[in-house]
């Protein structure tokens, strides 16, 4: 029990100048508030919350502010308070819960050049002609099959864009294996062939 107290108060403090840092808050503190907290306390600002920004936090809700060490995301965050707990779906890890009181104690440094990007429908979030061009967001359609010289190879359209890549090299299709070495083969390996 004593290693571990002299563990504590060795780390702590190196744990709070970490805590300090825009690094820390991007690596251990975001991912958490994103994953736990935005569903409810991003846009819908339940409660009166917001918790994409600092400001957010600060301004609090309808029990006060979120942040400081008698701040309702810490209290909620512990389960201390029987009637605030969050998230409702569990409690986080003991070490989430380390590292928000550490970001807490540390400042709560926010870096605001990285707040969550604006939302679909505001003004700030427009889709410009070049992105609109990008290929993946053009409509599927169907494309014509190229010309091909051999018109009695193709069985299929994938056929015809095949024999059209072949004769732009100079290449023609082999004939078909006869039916007699087809059959041989699925004897030998099987239905679906493998190996040779």
């Amino acid at each position: 029990m004593l290693r571990l107290t002299m563990f504590s108060v060795l780390l702590a403090p190196a744990l709070l100048l970490r805590a300090a840092d825009a690094d820390f808050f991007e690596m251990k503190i975001r991912p958490v508030l994103a994953k736990q907290c935005y569903s409810c306390h991003a846009a819908s600002k339940m409660g009166g919350l917001e918790a994409t920004s600092r400001a957010g936090l600060e301004k609090g809700g309808g029990r006060g502010t979120a942040l400081g060490e008698a701040g309702t995301l810490l209290r909620a965050v512990r389960y201390a308070d029987p009637a605030l707990k969050m998230p409702p779906s569990g409690k986080l890890s003991d070490a989430e819960i380390a590292d928000l009181t550490a970001w807490i104690k540390g400042g709560a440094v926010w870096p605001e050049s990285k707040a969550p990007a604006a939302a679909a429908g505001s003004a700030a979030w427009r889709i410009t002609p070049e992105q609109r061009a990008w290929w993946a967001f053009q409509p599927v359609r169907k494309a014509a099959a190229p010309p091909v010289k051999l018109t009695s190879w193709p069985r299929t359209e994938v056929d015809e864009f095949v024999l059209n890549k072949l004769e732009a090299k100079g290449l023609r299709p082999v004939t078909p294996a006869p039916r007699l070495l087809r059959s041989h083969r699925t004897a030998a390996h099987g239905r679906r062939g493998g190996g040779v």
